[in-house]
């Protein structure tokens, strides 16, 4: 009988080799794409228009408008010397992209209902490639929405088109956050009267989808290098 041989190692050591996948969400204006300043060594592909709050950062970056250009910047990517230097990949946002595939595809039908799986099937399917991209931290970003249950309780989760995909989002990654801010009126914590506060929720709540399989994290970890935060702080956490 021939000898069959398997490569095993360590959980702590595939973990660390893997990197950390987290999805971040939040309000309009929220600080989102800030808070890929705090990532080590980013990368940004954005499918937005809103980088004037990196003005103050030499952050590389490459715009997206199509799911072939996403494509492209993933081969890019996994495959050129160039792309090894970066440590960290923000997608700003999975939400933006998600709404191009659709109105790419609105062009070619005239029954939305239609559209909504092959949307989900295009975008999940980024969606993993990018997670699963070994030896790079990965940061996708998404808008806030939310639904209202019977009992008539807000729950505030990322936003997609199409409500299938707007539930699966969550379990494709380890990690979900809920990018919460709030001005220190009172200058209860010592950063000036009025400071924005940014806070990630980790843990879930009765209003918020939020998740930490590290076991590392505090229900709400601080979002800004100022005050000792921000993702990088965050990431040194998980892996500890």
């Amino acid at each position: 009988m021939a000898t069959v041989s398997i490569n095993i190692q360590s959980s702590r050591q595939a973990a660390h080799i893997h990197g950390c996948k987290v999805l971040v969400y939040g309000e309009a204006g929220s600080g989102k794409t800030r808070l890929c300043a705090s990532a080590p060594n980013p990368f940004i592909i954005s499918a937005e228009h809103g980088l004037l709050s990196l003005r103050d950062f030499d952050i590389p970056t490459v715009k997206v408008n199509t799911i072939a250009d996403l494509a492209n910047v993933f081969m890019w990517l996994t495959q050129s010397k160039e792309a090894k230097k970066f440590d960290t990949i923000c997608l700003d946002s999975m939400s933006e992209i998600a709404e191009k595939v659709f109105s790419e595809e609105m062009k070619r039908t005239a029954d939305p209902r239609k559209l909504y799986p092959k949307v989900q099937e295009q975008v999940v399917s980024a969606f993993r490639s990018f997670r699963d991209i070994s030896g790079k931290h990965i940061a996708l970003l998404a808008k806030c929405g939310n639904t209202q249950d019977a009992a008539g309780i807000r729950k505030y989760l990322p936003e997609f088109p199409g409500q299938k995909l707007a539930q699966a989002a969550p379990y494709f990654t380890d990690e979900v956050f809920y990018l919460h801010t709030f001005d220190d009126m009172n200058n209860a914590y010592g950063m000036g009267q009025g400071y924005k506060w940014r806070l990630l929720r980790t843990q879930p709540s009765i209003e918020y989808t939020a998740k930490d399989r590290s076991g590392r994290l505090n229900e709400l970890e601080d979002a800004d290098p100022k005050t000792g935060g921000g993702l990088a702080t965050i990431f040194r956490k998980m892996m500890s």
